[in-house]
């Protein structure tokens, strides 16, 4: 997440500093993009070593979901910054830090949704 985040704040400050518009549906898009090539990569890893399949299906789920979380904020935050006279490249950092705490947020929520709370508890059972 923070690398996609990342990447998308250097588009939006790019952006703002050459006076263009910063579209953040545009950047879903490039996120959706993005996911059409991760999920099944990541389902297909999981699934080949051994994951359930309702595993594969979070951890795919998760990566779309940090993703797109990650695009839509980098994006997003720039514009915040610059529209309250900040300088948009401190997103970079704020970005960062942001999507390494939701992205293992997003993570564990998916996973306890699509395996419940008992899964991990009987997967490591001696």
């Amino acid at each position: 997440g923070g690398n996609v985040g990342g990447q998308t704040v250097v588009m939006a400050v790019r952006k703002l500093a050459l006076g263009e518009n910063v579209s953040i549906g545009y950047e879903a898009l490039v996120g959706l993009k993005l996911c059409a090539v991760l999920v099944p990569v990541a389902f297909i890893r999981c699934w080949a070593q051994h994951f359930s399949t309702s595993g594969s299906m979070a951890v795919a789920i998760s990566i779309m979901a940090v993703v797109l979380v990650a695009a839509l904020l980098g994006a997003g935050i720039p514009k915040i910054l610059f529209m309250v006279s900040i300088d948009p490249a401190h997103a970079t950092p704020i970005i960062q830090v942001v999507m390494d705490i939701l992205g293992v947020c997003i993570v564990c929520v998916t996973g306890l949704l699509l395996l419940g709370p008992n899964t991990a508890v009987e997967h490591w059972k001696v």
